[in-house]
Protein backbone atom coordinates (compact mmCIF):
# COMPACT_ATOMS: atom_id res chain seq x y z
CA UNK A 1 0.00 0.00 0.00
CA UNK A 2 2.80 1.76 0.94
CA UNK A 3 3.82 3.88 -2.14
CA UNK A 4 0.50 5.64 -2.81
CA UNK A 5 -0.08 6.13 1.58
CA UNK A 6 3.34 7.42 1.85
CA UNK A 7 2.63 9.85 -1.12
CA UNK A 8 -1.10 10.64 0.03
CA UNK A 9 0.89 11.27 4.08
CA UNK A 10 3.70 13.64 2.09
CA UNK A 11 1.87 15.62 0.33
CA UNK A 12 -1.14 16.30 2.79
CA UNK A 13 1.05 16.88 5.97
CA UNK A 14 3.50 19.69 3.68
CA UNK A 15 4.04 22.40 5.99
CA UNK A 16 1.69 25.24 5.35
CA UNK A 17 3.37 28.42 5.80
CA UNK A 18 5.39 28.55 2.75
CA UNK A 19 3.04 30.46 0.63
CA UNK A 20 -0.38 31.89 0.98
CA UNK A 21 -2.71 28.98 0.33
CA UNK A 22 -6.36 30.05 -0.23
CA UNK A 23 -9.03 27.65 -1.07
CA UNK A 24 -10.59 28.71 -4.66
CA UNK A 25 -14.39 27.14 -4.12
CA UNK A 26 -16.48 26.25 -6.77
CA UNK A 27 -19.92 26.01 -5.54
CA UNK A 28 -23.22 25.28 -6.33
CA UNK A 29 -26.96 26.22 -4.90
CA UNK A 30 -30.10 24.05 -5.79
CA UNK A 31 -32.09 26.87 -6.98
CA UNK A 32 -35.45 24.52 -6.94
CA UNK A 33 -34.92 24.93 -2.86
CA UNK A 34 -33.59 28.64 -2.84
CA UNK A 35 -36.06 30.38 -5.22
CA UNK A 36 -34.37 33.84 -5.81
CA UNK A 37 -31.09 33.40 -5.50
CA UNK A 38 -29.27 33.68 -8.58
CA UNK A 39 -28.00 36.53 -10.15
CA UNK A 40 -27.68 38.02 -6.58
CA UNK A 41 -24.56 38.74 -4.08
CA UNK A 42 -25.26 37.36 -0.74
CA UNK A 43 -22.81 38.58 2.45
CA UNK A 44 -22.04 35.29 3.93
CA UNK A 45 -20.24 33.97 6.76
CA UNK A 46 -17.51 31.06 6.08
CA UNK A 47 -16.48 28.74 8.58
CA UNK A 48 -13.64 25.57 8.02
CA UNK A 49 -14.74 23.16 10.79
CA UNK A 50 -12.07 20.37 11.28
CA UNK A 51 -14.54 16.95 12.78
CA UNK A 52 -11.60 14.50 14.90
CA UNK A 53 -12.68 13.63 18.54
CA UNK A 54 -14.37 16.62 18.36
CA UNK A 55 -15.51 19.71 15.77
CA UNK A 56 -13.56 22.40 16.29
CA UNK A 57 -13.77 25.67 14.52
CA UNK A 58 -10.31 26.85 12.36
CA UNK A 59 -11.12 29.51 10.93
CA UNK A 60 -13.96 32.34 9.95
CA UNK A 61 -14.59 35.26 7.24
CA UNK A 62 -16.61 37.22 5.78
CA UNK A 63 -17.46 36.97 2.35
CA UNK A 64 -19.62 37.59 -0.60
CA UNK A 65 -21.30 34.78 -2.77
CA UNK A 66 -22.08 35.61 -6.29
CA UNK A 67 -24.57 33.57 -8.00
CA UNK A 68 -25.40 33.38 -11.22
CA UNK A 69 -28.26 32.17 -13.30
CA UNK A 70 -27.31 28.52 -13.07
CA UNK A 71 -26.66 28.70 -8.98
CA UNK A 72 -23.03 28.18 -9.36
CA UNK A 73 -20.85 30.62 -7.14
CA UNK A 74 -16.69 31.02 -6.89
CA UNK A 75 -15.26 32.29 -3.64
CA UNK A 76 -11.67 32.45 -2.37
CA UNK A 77 -11.71 31.64 0.99
CA UNK A 78 -8.83 33.00 2.62
CA UNK A 79 -9.03 36.16 0.70
CA UNK A 80 -12.50 37.34 2.89
CA UNK A 81 -12.08 39.14 5.90
CA UNK A 82 -11.21 37.43 9.07
CA UNK A 83 -12.61 37.21 12.07
CA UNK A 84 -10.65 34.32 13.57
CA UNK A 85 -7.88 31.43 12.44
CA UNK A 86 -5.55 31.51 9.46
CA UNK A 87 -6.49 29.08 6.78
CA UNK A 88 -2.95 28.61 5.79
CA UNK A 89 -2.22 26.45 8.97
CA UNK A 90 -4.83 23.91 8.14
CA UNK A 91 -3.33 20.16 8.38
CA UNK A 92 -5.61 18.71 6.11
CA UNK A 93 -4.71 15.38 7.36
CA UNK A 94 -5.93 15.36 10.56
CA UNK A 95 -9.83 14.47 10.60
CA UNK A 96 -12.88 15.32 8.18
CA UNK A 97 -13.35 18.95 7.32
CA UNK A 98 -16.50 20.68 6.47
CA UNK A 99 -17.53 24.30 5.24
CA UNK A 100 -20.22 26.29 6.86
CA UNK A 101 -21.52 29.08 4.70
CA UNK A 102 -24.50 31.15 6.32
CA UNK A 103 -25.83 34.89 5.29
CA UNK A 104 -25.71 37.65 7.12
CA UNK A 105 -28.53 39.72 6.09
CA UNK A 106 -31.75 38.62 4.13
CA UNK A 107 -32.37 35.57 2.11
CA UNK A 108 -31.65 32.89 4.85
CA UNK A 109 -29.12 30.61 3.35
CA UNK A 110 -27.37 28.03 5.24
CA UNK A 111 -25.38 25.48 4.36
CA UNK A 112 -22.80 22.80 5.20
CA UNK A 113 -20.20 21.38 2.96
CA UNK A 114 -17.78 18.55 3.26
CA UNK A 115 -14.49 19.81 2.32
CA UNK A 116 -12.44 16.62 3.04
CA UNK A 117 -12.72 12.89 4.39
CA UNK A 118 -9.72 10.58 5.29
CA UNK A 119 -8.73 8.02 3.32
CA UNK A 120 -9.45 4.64 4.96
CA UNK A 121 -6.25 2.20 4.50
CA UNK A 122 -7.34 -1.16 4.36
CA UNK A 123 -7.27 -4.49 2.22
CA UNK A 124 -9.88 -3.98 -0.30
CA UNK A 125 -8.33 -0.70 -1.86
CA UNK A 126 -7.28 -0.63 -5.05
CA UNK A 127 -3.59 1.21 -6.03
CA UNK A 128 -1.96 1.68 -8.78
CA UNK A 129 0.18 4.15 -11.51
CA UNK A 130 -0.69 4.85 -14.64
CA UNK A 131 2.36 6.13 -16.82
CA UNK A 132 2.30 8.12 -20.12
CA UNK A 133 4.33 4.93 -21.79
CA UNK A 134 3.69 7.56 -25.33
CA UNK A 135 5.00 10.29 -24.17
CA UNK A 136 1.48 12.23 -24.89
CA UNK A 137 0.91 14.34 -21.94
CA UNK A 138 -3.07 13.38 -21.90
CA UNK A 139 -5.44 10.64 -22.97
CA UNK A 140 -8.26 8.40 -21.59
CA UNK A 141 -7.85 5.89 -18.97
CA UNK A 142 -9.73 3.20 -16.92
CA UNK A 143 -9.34 1.47 -13.44
CA UNK A 144 -10.85 -2.33 -13.83
CA UNK A 145 -14.00 -2.62 -10.87
CA UNK A 146 -15.86 -4.91 -9.54
CA UNK A 147 -20.02 -3.97 -11.14
CA UNK A 148 -20.94 -4.68 -7.50
CA UNK A 149 -19.16 -1.70 -6.28
CA UNK A 150 -18.58 1.91 -7.02
CA UNK A 151 -15.59 4.27 -5.28
CA UNK A 152 -16.21 6.34 -2.68
CA UNK A 153 -13.16 7.92 -2.46
CA UNK A 154 -10.65 8.58 -5.52
CA UNK A 155 -7.00 9.60 -4.82
CA UNK A 156 -4.92 10.90 -7.37
CA UNK A 157 -1.28 12.04 -7.24
CA UNK A 158 0.13 13.84 -10.26
CA UNK A 159 3.73 14.35 -10.98
CA UNK A 160 4.38 16.17 -14.56
CA UNK A 161 6.21 18.87 -16.09
CA UNK A 162 5.91 22.24 -17.52
CA UNK A 163 8.32 24.40 -19.55
CA UNK A 164 8.90 27.70 -20.87
CA UNK A 165 8.70 28.06 -24.98
CA UNK A 166 11.03 30.31 -25.15
CA UNK A 167 13.61 27.73 -23.14
CA UNK A 168 11.83 24.41 -23.74
CA UNK A 169 14.88 22.40 -22.80
CA UNK A 170 14.35 23.24 -19.37
CA UNK A 171 11.57 21.16 -17.71
CA UNK A 172 10.52 22.28 -14.14
CA UNK A 173 8.01 19.90 -11.97
CA UNK A 174 4.15 20.17 -11.30
CA UNK A 175 3.50 18.09 -7.97
CA UNK A 176 -1.06 17.85 -7.62
CA UNK A 177 -2.76 15.90 -4.83
CA UNK A 178 -6.77 14.87 -5.65
CA UNK A 179 -9.29 13.62 -3.10
CA UNK A 180 -12.33 13.33 -4.87
CA UNK A 181 -15.06 11.72 -2.61
CA UNK A 182 -18.80 10.78 -2.91
CA UNK A 183 -20.29 10.63 0.33
CA UNK A 184 -23.80 8.83 -0.81
CA UNK A 185 -22.96 7.22 -3.38
CA UNK A 186 -24.65 8.84 -6.23
CA UNK A 187 -21.87 9.08 -8.61
CA UNK A 188 -21.20 12.88 -8.31
CA UNK A 189 -19.03 13.93 -5.54
CA UNK A 190 -16.42 16.64 -4.02
CA UNK A 191 -13.16 16.96 -5.30
CA UNK A 192 -10.31 19.14 -3.13
CA UNK A 193 -7.16 19.70 -5.09
CA UNK A 194 -4.08 20.70 -2.68
CA UNK A 195 -0.94 22.45 -3.76
CA UNK A 196 2.13 23.86 -2.42
CA UNK A 197 3.04 26.25 -5.44
CA UNK A 198 3.41 29.73 -5.01
CA UNK A 199 1.41 30.63 -7.91
CA UNK A 200 -1.53 28.22 -7.67
CA UNK A 201 -3.75 28.30 -4.43
CA UNK A 202 -6.42 24.99 -3.47
CA UNK A 203 -9.38 24.20 -5.12
CA UNK A 204 -12.65 23.03 -4.28
CA UNK A 205 -15.51 21.64 -6.96
CA UNK A 206 -18.68 21.13 -5.41
CA UNK A 207 -21.28 17.82 -6.49
CA UNK A 208 -19.14 17.32 -9.85
CA UNK A 209 -17.21 14.34 -11.45
CA UNK A 210 -14.19 17.13 -12.21
CA UNK A 211 -11.29 15.82 -9.84
CA UNK A 212 -9.43 18.72 -10.70
CA UNK A 213 -7.22 21.25 -12.44
CA UNK A 214 -3.42 21.16 -13.92
CA UNK A 215 -2.49 24.84 -13.91
CA UNK A 216 -0.03 27.05 -12.73
CA UNK A 217 -2.30 30.48 -13.65
CA UNK A 218 -5.77 31.17 -13.33
CA UNK A 219 -6.13 29.18 -16.62
CA UNK A 220 -5.65 25.85 -16.51
CA UNK A 221 -3.20 23.53 -18.63
CA UNK A 222 -6.11 21.06 -18.61
CA UNK A 223 -8.26 19.16 -16.50
CA UNK A 224 -8.91 15.53 -14.80
CA UNK A 225 -11.95 14.55 -15.34
CA UNK A 226 -14.24 11.46 -14.45
CA UNK A 227 -16.42 10.19 -17.52
CA UNK A 228 -18.08 7.11 -16.74
CA UNK A 229 -18.05 5.17 -13.27
CA UNK A 230 -20.60 2.55 -14.13
CA UNK A 231 -18.73 -0.56 -15.43
CA UNK A 232 -14.56 1.01 -14.99
CA UNK A 233 -13.50 4.26 -13.04
CA UNK A 234 -13.04 5.70 -16.66
CA UNK A 235 -11.27 9.16 -16.53
CA UNK A 236 -9.55 11.99 -19.32
CA UNK A 237 -6.56 14.02 -18.80
CA UNK A 238 -7.26 16.62 -21.47
CA UNK A 239 -4.91 17.41 -23.96
CA UNK A 240 -2.97 20.07 -22.65
CA UNK A 241 -3.68 23.88 -23.63
CA UNK A 242 -0.36 26.70 -24.05
CA UNK A 243 -0.89 29.21 -21.48
CA UNK A 244 0.39 32.89 -21.75
CA UNK A 245 1.37 35.34 -18.73
CA UNK A 246 2.46 38.76 -18.27
CA UNK A 247 3.86 37.71 -22.42
CA UNK A 248 5.72 34.82 -21.98
CA UNK A 249 4.15 31.33 -22.91
CA UNK A 250 4.31 28.47 -20.86
CA UNK A 251 3.64 24.92 -21.69
CA UNK A 252 3.03 21.45 -20.54
CA UNK A 253 6.19 18.61 -20.99
CA UNK A 254 4.94 15.04 -21.24
CA UNK A 255 5.42 12.20 -19.53
CA UNK A 256 3.62 12.20 -16.45
CA UNK A 257 2.76 9.86 -13.60
CA UNK A 258 -0.62 9.15 -11.71
CA UNK A 259 -0.40 7.14 -8.60
CA UNK A 260 -3.60 6.18 -7.40
CA UNK A 261 -5.90 5.10 -4.34
CA UNK A 262 -9.12 4.00 -4.38
CA UNK A 263 -11.70 3.19 -1.64
CA UNK A 264 -14.73 1.42 -2.44
CA UNK A 265 -18.32 1.15 -1.23
CA UNK A 266 -19.64 -2.04 -0.71
CA UNK A 267 -23.02 -3.15 -2.08
CA UNK A 268 -24.48 -6.73 -2.07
Amino acid sequence: MKLCFKLLLLMVCMPHNLVAQYIGFHGKIDLTKHIGFDKISIPVNIKIIQQNTENIELYAENQIMKVDSAGNYFMMIGNGKNSSGNVDSIIWSDGSFFLQISSVEHNKFEETITLRIPTKINPENTEGIITDTENKGYGKFNINKSPSRAPKKITFDLSTNYVNLDYPADTYPIYRHYEWFDTDGDGNGNSFMLTYSDKTTHEFWQNSKKIGDVKLYAIPFQEILINDLRNNIDFEITKPEKVKNLSITYAIKSPFSLIYLIEWWSFQ
